[in-house]
């Protein structure tokens, strides 16, 4: 299904509804260290994206899929972490190996994403996650959002543009 391109972006560091400004999430992300097919279309959408002031790129070591939020840092404990990890351990020790191929470029209203093609894993993967946060705090698990869309941000806004600009 395609994601339609953003009218005009923001700024992606808006202090979120319920947020300080020292409050700190916990999510699970997918990282992609080693995968420099992957890094290297990254950066060709971002030399395309250079002559953009409004759009920060992401460093190749800062890539990932965000795939499940765990909460804030001040809701959970050190102890509560090692459960979900444990509980994450064995929710996805059942699926088989993921692979992903990005080849769509994206405007959101808050950056610029490549989205992965279709992926029974990738869901099956958060779903496990999801699961295993629910798993553990019970009551004090995040919503989870059920408009999810998986991306990989290659740019943040810092500022307003008009999204047809950007694509």
């Amino acid at each position: 299904e395609s994601v339609p391109d953003a009218a005009q972006l923001r700024d992606h560091w808006w202090l979120r509804s319920g947020w300080r400004p020292d409050t700190r999430m916990l999510s699970w992300y997918l990282t992609f260290e080693g995968e420099t097919s992957l890094h290297e279309l990254a950066r060709q959408a971002q030399a395309a994206l250079a002559g953009i002031d409004v759009l920060d790129p992401v460093p190749p070591e800062w890539l990932h899929l965000s795939l499940a939020a765990f909460g804030a840092t001040d809701d959970v404990t050190e102890d509560c972490v090692r459960q979900a990890i444990n509980a994450a351990h064995e929710h996805i020790a059942v699926l088989g190996s993921l692979e992903l191929s990005f080849s769509q470029t994206v405007v959101f209203a808050e950056s610029v994403v490549l989205c992965p093609d279709d992926s029974p894993g990738l869901s099956a993967l958060r779903a496990a996650l999801v699961e295993s946060v629910r798993q553990v705090r019970g009551e004090g698990a995040p919503a989870d959002e059920g408009d999810f869309v998986p991306h990989m941000s290659v740019a943040y806004a810092h500022g307003p543009a008009a999204g047809a600009d950007v694509v």
